[in-house]
This record gives structure tokens, C-alpha cells and sequence, in this order.
């Protein structure tokens, strides 16, 4: 369970903070997996962890890859890179967004369709 929890400091003394977060943005190579019966699994585990922790809207932000609408990313018109924090960031670099609730909606594989409908029924009946 500490690996779960960790011990941050405010103002009013030592808080818990739960790393449910750091835990589904690590369960999205699961649901990029080529073996359907892995996607599945991973499809639960998220399931139960955005029942579970608070707060999870940044979460959910990064499973769809949303972007405000008035946000150009600049980046892609530079072939050869921008500078981010002094640093240049080319490209290659940088890692594409994908909307990873929408790929598993459009799975090839029923059964890990029929998980992901069931996953979406839990989080709205509850």
C-alpha cells in the first residue's frame, strides 16, 4: 500500500496523496497490447482504478488526448524542433496523443469491446 500512497507536505502538515493516476497512465501500453485477452485485463484494472481514486479528471483528460480548442501545437510546424525549458525538442521526440477510449470502442476483438461497455456502464452507475 505505500507504493500506492504517498506522504506529501502542506501547509497543515503531512497529507496522503494516492498515486492512482501515475498507476492508469501506466496501464495505457496494456491497452495498446496486440493480445486482446492483455487489453482486457488491463480495460478491468482501469475500470477499478477510476472507481477508486479522486480526483481522476487529468486522467481522463490523457486517455482521450484532449487539448483545449484554441490551442495550436506549434511543434508541428517546425520540422526542426522547438525549444521547450532551454531545451530543443524535435519531433521525433515527442510522443503522440492517441484516444485511447475511442481506440478500445473501435477494437477489432468483441470481447474486448464488450469489456470496455461494461467498464463504461460501472463508471456511470456509480
Amino acid at each position: 500500500m505505500q507504493a500506492v500512497v504517498r506522504m506529501e507536505a502542506t501547509r497543515t502538515g503531512e497529507e496522503p496523496r494516492y498515486r492512482y493516476g501515475e498507476l492508469i497512465t501506466c496501464l495505457k501500453t496494456t491497452l495498446k497490447h496486440k493480445h486482446a485477452s492483455v487489453r482486457t485485463m488491463g480495460i478491468s484494472a482501469l475500470g477499478a482504478l477510476m472507481l477508486v481514486g479522486q480526483k481522476n479528471m487529468e486522467v481522463v483528460e490523457d486517455l482521450v488526448a484532449w487539448q483545449l480548442p484554441n490551442i495550436i501545437p506549434v511543434w508541428q510546424f517546425f520540422s526542426g524542433g522547438v525549444y521547450e525549458d532551454g531545451e530543443l525538442i524535435t519531433p521525433d521526440q515527442r510522443e503522440t496523443r492517441h484516444n485511447m477510449l475511442a481506440l478500445l470502442a473501435g477494437d477489432q476483438s468483441a470481447q474486448v469491446r464488450t469489456a470496455f461497455i461494461h467498464m463504461l456502464v460501472a463508471w456511470m452507475t456509480r
